[in-house]
């Protein structure tokens, strides 16, 4: 038996067919290649934080994937669970100054939803099909510096620890 067969109840889906670990097995570098035993679309960040726990305690190692647009196998976990966070691509509120987001959503995806309001996020990267939650885990460098990095307008982030607790992080914004 598989050591994923005793699962805590989820809000998503935790899959182990042969097709979806296997589209988990590349990134666009394609240079690693690393086939998991699970790949969760999680229905919540509780998901990924009762999956965390749980395979922290088999010694299961985990992944976290965005668009798969890492070079060298880091959104890959050999024999662990990758966690797609695709599935957490909701647009939870869009004002002049902000925007709550899950970490699964695209640029492109905020950018359609900006502009129909006459707004526009402050910094992107060069490509904008990639999810928010990958460019902000490394900084989100965009193509010019005038507005800073990305992760420089990022008011609040939720995140889950290793080892599977789950914080919201605040910074506090001096306006000039």
């Amino acid at each position: 038996s598989s050591p994923v067969s005793r699962v805590p109840d989820l809000d998503g889906q935790l899959l182990t067919d042969p097709g979806s670990v296997a589209a988990v097995a590349r990134d666009v570098g394609n240079i690693v290649h690393e086939t998991p035993v699970a790949v969760l679309r999680p229905g919540s960040v509780r998901d990924i934080a009762k999956m965390v726990k749980f395979c922290r305690r088999l010694g299961i190692k985990v992944a976290a994937r965005g668009q798969g647009h890492t070079n060298f196998g880091q959104s890959q976990v050999g024999g662990g669970l990758v966690v797609e966070m695709g599935s957490l691509s909701r647009i939870h509120a869009i004002d002049a100054h902000s925007a709550t987001v899950d970490a699964g959503l695209t640029w492109n995806n905020l950018l359609a939803a900006t502009s129909a309001q006459g707004l526009t996020p402050p910094v992107f990267t060069g490509y904008t099909a990639l999810s928010i939650g990958g460019t902000l885990s490394v900084g989100g460098i965009p193509a010019t510096y005038r507005k800073g990095v990305q992760v420089e307008h990022v008011s609040e982030l939720e995140f889950v620890t290793g080892e599977g607790e789950t914080f919201k992080a605040r910074t506090i914004k001096q306006h000039a």
